[in-house]
């Protein structure tokens, strides 16, 4: 799997697909992994909070990344606000958005895999 980050000039959001990263943002803010459908479409959502309402439902980690990859997901976020406490704003992004990072990312985890392979 890669992953990258990047950071979006002048708006303050990072951009990333790196799972743990998305994970630890959200649960850290309480969080919880959703989906939400609509029609025959099931899209990654997140709820703050309770997740009952039409249309959502709380799922697992596995599935709400699952649902990243199908729908060729990244994930844009706030680290901290203007008042310096933890941003909550994040939205998906497509990772076509940002090919050149992808491509700089995957390389380099195919880098460090091949170093850790070296030295086990």
């Amino acid at each position: 799997m890669f992953y990258f980050m990047h950071q979006e000039q002048y708006t303050g959001l990072h951009v990333t697909t790196n799972f743990h990263v998305i994970k630890k943002w959200l649960e850290s803010r309480k969080g919880i992994p959703a989906a939400l459908t609509v029609g025959n479409d099931r899209t990654p959502a997140v709820a703050f909070g309770d997740a009952d309402c039409p249309g959502w439902e709380e799922i697992s980690w596995g599935e709400f990344f699952d649902l990243m990859i199908v729908h060729e997901l990244a994930f844009a976020y706030e680290e901290v606000c203007e008042d310096e406490y933890a941003g909550r704003y994040f939205k998906f992004v497509p990772w076509a958005k940002y090919p050149d990072e992808i491509k700089i990312e995957a390389k380099q985890e195919d880098e460090l895999m091949l170093a850790q392979t070296a030295f086990s």
